[in-house]
């Protein structure tokens, strides 16, 4: 089912953006058709759900910011060595190496 789930959020960027927005939140699938396995039900009669979709939807909302922070420090780490060797040559060979 994670498996799935994760499929959901790669095939829909703008989808995975929102999930990233309930960090740190715990989420949990609250129904009312008495399904405590995926869920936790609502009712009066039910005990305490297992949730386990919600505990998927926190692992793949997990798995997707530790990924999306790996590619902002990556990109820091670019910039920081583009600016670095940018420095290092001297403004009239980065203006060389722009115009290619």
């Amino acid at each position: 089912m994670e498996r799935v789930v994760r499929t959901k959020f790669d095939q829909n960027p703008l989808l995975a953006k929102k999930l990233l927005t309930t960090y740190p939140r715990e989420l949990i699938e609250k129904n009312h058709w008495h399904d405590n396995f995926w869920g936790a039900c609502t009712c009066n009669r039910c005990s305490v759900g297992k949730n386990h979709l919600g505990r998927i939807l926190m692992q793949v909302r997990s798995n997707l910011r530790d990924e999306e922070l790996k590619k902002w420090k990556d990109n820091l780490e670019l910039a920081q060595s583009t600016k670095a060797l940018k420095d290092f040559i001297g403004p009239e060979a980065t203006k060389l190496l722009e115009r290619k």
